[in-house]
């Protein structure tokens, strides 16, 4: 199976002329503005912000003539399946693969943290424990008045 180098969400993932790869504001924690009365986001609100999940694998010998996909979710606080869940092939014949998936939207109606899941899977066939796993941790921050 490939191996996954990176695996991260960020603000944006860029790749310049050169193939060089950058990683604008990498995602930990999100910070809410919530009103100082307390009232907080619903839950299934999302905020209107565009990210990115970047990932990028290396070939290994072995790989050669298979074909390999990847499923990343993202999971709420509660373990409950949230809202991103894209499938998208790795390309096993050349040396390195990079995907960059823009996401729109994040769910704001549960604070802690979030958990954005990779599984790889061969010809179909997905392990059953994801590959890596990469945590946003969702604050409500309250406003003065």
């Amino acid at each position: 199976m490939p191996k996954l180098v990176l695996f991260a969400a960020c603000e944006k993932g860029i790749v310049d002329q050169n193939n060089a790869l950058s990683l604008v504001s990498i995602l930990r924690e999100l910070k809410i503005q919530v009103p100082a009365s307390g009232q907080v986001p619903p839950p299934g609100t999302m905020a209107g912000i565009k990210w990115d999940i970047v990932t990028e694998w290396t070939r290994l010998e072995s790989d050669t003539g298979k074909r390999f996909e990847q499923r990343v979710a993202l999971y709420d606080p509660s373990g409950a399946h949230s809202t991103v869940a894209q499938t998208n092939p790795v390309d096993s014949s050349a040396p390195n693969h990079r995907h960059i998936a823009t996401v729109f939207g994040f769910p704001i109606g549960s604070t802690g943290r979030y958990t954005l899941r990779l599984w790889l899977s061969e010809n179909g066939q997905e392990q059953p424990e994801p590959v890596a796993e990469f945590w946003i941790t969702l604050i409500h921050e309250v406003l003065d008045k």
